[in-house]
């Protein structure tokens, strides 16, 4: 390409990103510009500003108590959070609620972060759950196996929100009953359709 061309190539745009900040250019250009978009689309999005005011706040915090090398079990066993952006809030479920890390994260979070934070009593150590998730999957593997549910896949998940193991597949009656037995039912969330794993 023509390094002139190149030259006023590049002086159009800097001279069209110095326009971009007059609001009086801004408005003549979207007045005669009919297909601009509408102050609707301009708007900024309120989840992913919340997310970006609040993700870096509780990954420091929560960092900052558990260093990265201690971060997946050690705080497991204490907690686990979400965003909950249908009403931007961070959602803290707290399994032991007055360790040190805890207590810690606690007031940081609440000092900066204010009635965007909250801190609940978990229904069941967020570790516990996770490790019975690998459990639910080595069994429901094991069975594979061995002819139970052979005709099916299903995938089996923990959700931090519900606090639930997700199982899905297509299982029959004895299977559902056998995994409740085997496990505790109320942890489970299990969805009794074809599972479809995309591959």
């Amino acid at each position: 390409m023509n390094p002139k061309r190149i030259w006023w190539i590049g002086l159009s745009i800097l001279m069209l990103s110095a326009c971009g900040n007059r609001p009086d250019l801004v408005a003549s250009k979207v007045e005669r510009n009919q297909d601009a978009p509408s102050s609707q689309t301009q708007q900024s999005d309120p989840i992913l500003e919340f997310q970006r005011e609040v993700i870096p706040i509780v990954e420091s915090a929560v960092h900052a108590q558990f260093p990265k090398a201690d971060y997946g079990d050690a705080f497991f066993a204490q907690a686990d959070y979400y965003y909950d952006n249908d009403n931007l809030k961070v959602v803290f479920l707290v399994d032991k609620e007055h360790t040190k890390e805890m207590t810690a994260i606690r007031k940081e979070l609440e000092d900066k972060l204010r009635d965007k934070v909250v801190f609940k009593k978990a229904k069941y150590n967020p570790k516990f759950l996770q490790d019975t998730a690998k459990e639910v999957s080595d069994y429901l593997f094991s069975k594979t196996l061995s002819g139970y549910n052979s005709n099916s896949s299903h995938s089996v998940g923990y959700n931090t929100k519900e606090e639930a193991i997700e199982i899905k597949g297509k299982f029959n009656d004895e299977q559902i009953a056998d995994l409740k037995q085997h496990f505790n039912a109320d942890m489970l969330k299990i969805t009794n359709e074809e599972f479809h794993s995309g591959f």
